[in-house]
């Protein structure tokens, strides 16, 4: 399936290994059970960020939110996407809260993550590569801004999942 403002919409793919079966592409599904694990999946992860940053002694009011998407995603699926995300920031923050809303592309979130989080002195232009789970996502950058991005479907799952299932000792090794 394909269409305007993104990519061929991937299946939720499986993998098994002895213990369990891991699923995903769960953020491409239509699957009314696997929207439903995708909100479980954002509620769970904004009250453990609210939780870190309150212990930290910031009020619920000053945490800015920002979600990312891939270039490849479809338009209609991006927006149902932060439609949810949106609806849970509501609920678990308030309704203020949405005022503290922004998305933006993945390629975009990295470039401003470099450039902010490791006070990086940006050369006169430069590449970000965000290789995700399902997608690689691509942006060019010059001083003055973005030139271009992009984003195609090829990324860690495509490339080291069976890797990884294949060799359990590889994550701990790691460790």
């Amino acid at each position: 399936e394909s269409g305007a403002g993104g990519a061929a919409r991937p299946s939720v793919r499986h993998a098994r290994n002895q213990e369990r079966q891991l699923r995903l592409g769960f953020k491409w599904s239509t699957d009314e059970g696997d929207r439903d694990a995708i909100n479980r999946f954002l509620m769970h992860c904004v009250i453990l960020s609210l939780a870190e940053l309150c212990s930290e002694g910031v009020p619920p009011s000053h945490v800015n939110w920002r979600f990312s998407f891939p270039t490849a995603m479809k338009t209609d699926d991006a927006r149902d996407y932060f439609d949810r995300a949106h609806q849970i920031v509501e609920a678990v923050c308030g309704e203020s809260s949405r005022r503290n809303l922004a998305t933006t592309t993945e390629a975009d979130a990295a470039s401003v993550y470099f450039r902010e989080a490791f006070k990086a002195s940006m050369p006169r232009s430069y590449l970000v590569l965000d290789i995700g789970g399902g997608t690689t996502d691509i942006s060019v950058w010059t001083r003055k801004g973005r030139l271009w991005s992009g984003s195609f479907l090829l990324a860690g799952a495509d490339l080291m999942l069976d890797f990884v299932v294949k060799n359990k000792g590889f994550l701990e090794a790691l460790a």
